[in-house]
Formats: structure tokens, sequence, C-alpha cells
């Protein structure tokens, strides 16, 4: 199962680098929850559902000059049994600051076993 669970992340993240959202949030489940790093500015305030992911998103439109689909790379993905990690880098440019900033994160999704 951890291998499909490697494939379905795959698919979800190729989609949304190549902006079919739609096609990215279908792979998620309704009760879905996104969790900002600690150190982000909406840290405390998860996201809920398809819909709060496609929020997310819209609010990396706001923030960042480039698209945060077009600037992002992701290393490898590692199968964790129940989770999938992938190390993730991106050199965006603030909107309204200008300031560059070098983003680097390990995401996880976890699969309800």
């Amino acid at each position: 199962m951890s291998r499909q669970n490697v494939e379905i992340v795959r698919r979800g993240i190729e989609a949304f680098m190549a902006g079919r959202l739609d096609e990215a949030l279908a792979i998620y489940h309704p009760d879905v929850e996104w969790h900002t790093a600690t150190d982000e500015p909406d840290a405390f305030r998860p996201y809920r559902g398809p819909e709060g992911l496609a929020e997310l998103v819209g609010t990396w439109a706001d923030i960042w000059e480039e698209g945060f689909e077009q600037a992002a790379q992701f290393g490898e993905f590692i199968d964790a049994g129940s989770s999938v990690v992938v190390p993730m880098r991106a050199r965006l440019r603030g909107r309204a600051s200008g300031a560059e900033v070098e983003y680097r994160r390990l995401g996880c999704s976890r699969f309800a076993g």
C-alpha cells in the first residue's frame, strides 16, 4: 500500500505543478487538514478540506510574485509506511516587499491506515 501512497502524492504534486489545481485537490480526502510550519504567519490556522487547500494556494498567489507552483522544486518521494515525506525548496520574492526568501521544508502526507 505504501508504494501506492507515493504514487498518489506524486500525481497530486505533478498536477499542482502543471496548474491543474482541481485535479490535484481531487486526490485529497474531504477531511484533509493542512498545517503550515510554525515559523509562517498563518501557522496556527489549519486549512481544512479541498476548499481550504484551494484557499491556501490563493494565499500563496497573493504573497509571492512568482507562482509557488512555478518556483517549487521537490526532492525524492520517501515512503515512510503510512506517510510520504517529500523535501521541497523554493526561491521566492514577496509581491509587496520584493524580499527574496529561500524556502525549505519537508512535506508529509499521512494516510489513514
